[in-house]
């Protein structure tokens, strides 16, 4: 396997690849939880190329994140001091699924396969996971999701999350204005009610005991929309918020299953 640092408009992309790179891709954008950066996806990505030669990982910084950083209190939640975190979540959620998709196309550029011979997935842990449904919800282009510990319904998730660690209503609405609550519940909620999901898949990985991002929001989006033959469901006992060993061995047989590697 070989890394290749590439700058794009300004942003730092990892490329992740074999060195006998096979006539079928598939091409894997790995984004990273809040508070870490793309070095955390590297044993991910080299795990990944592994498994066949038509596996290639893409990772990068989220905004606010690591090489993308402009104030380190922007990548803290509301009890970590960040007065603005909503905002920035959504904000970094938006800007990191609009990067993935403008990457799709410079990353296929490196290729001489036929272009039908390419497909395209995210992989997405916590806030990265988050941004996997959004890239889905807005880039037909893409084949699948694979999500752990993430979260379709962010809004939801906000709201919960002000409501249990402000001391009041009139706090609640300072640090997560209604504007902004509207927004995020239109961008994210919403959206990914109604996405397009013929050929596509979604693979969920998520632990029963993980209080910081509740599996509870998860199962009410999947009890609302209509393509739940399209999600698999995978649950971690005594798991919380975090990518046990085992999380991480049933992603990596689940790809190879999926696509037939």
């Amino acid at each position: 396997m070989k890394k290749e640092a590439i700058d794009i408009a300004g942003t730092i992309v990892n490329v992740y690849e074999p060195d006998v790179l096979d006539d079928f891709v598939n091409v894997f954008f790995l984004l990273h939880g809040r508070t870490r950066s793309s070095r955390d996806m590297e044993e991910f990505c080299e795990s990944i190329c592994a498994l066949s030669a038509k596996n290639i990982c893409v990772t990068f910084d989220a905004a606010y994140h690591c090489t993308r950083q402009t104030d380190p209190t922007r990548v803290e939640d509301w009890k970590g001091g960040n007065k603005r975190h909503a905002f920035d979540m959504i904000t970094c959620v938006e800007d990191s699924a609009r990067l993935v998709s403008m990457f799709h196309d410079y990353i296929d550029m490196r290729f001489t396969v036929n272009k039908s011979h390419i497909k395209h997935y995210v992989m997405g842990i916590s806030l990265g996971g988050h941004t996997a449904y959004s890239v889905l919800a807005n880039d037909l282009r893409f084949d699948g999701i694979f999500v752990l510990i993430g979260c379709p319904s962010m809004g939801q998730l906000l709201e919960s999350r002000i409501e249990r660690e402000s001391e009041s209503v009139q706090e609640q609405l300072e640090l997560f204005p209604k504007k902004e609550r509207e927004y995020i519940r239109f961008k994210c909620d919403q959206k990914n009610l109604n996405m397009t999901m013929t050929d596509k898949f979604i693979n969920i990985y998520h632990g029963d005991s993980d209080t910081l991002v509740p599996f509870y929001f998860t199962s009410e989006w999947l009890n609302s929309i209509d393509f739940q033959d399209k999600v698999q469901v995978n649950m971690f006992s005594g798991t919380g918020h975090s990518v046990p060993g085992v999380m991480k061995e049933s992603l990596l047989s689940d790809i190879k299953q999926q696509l037939l590697l």
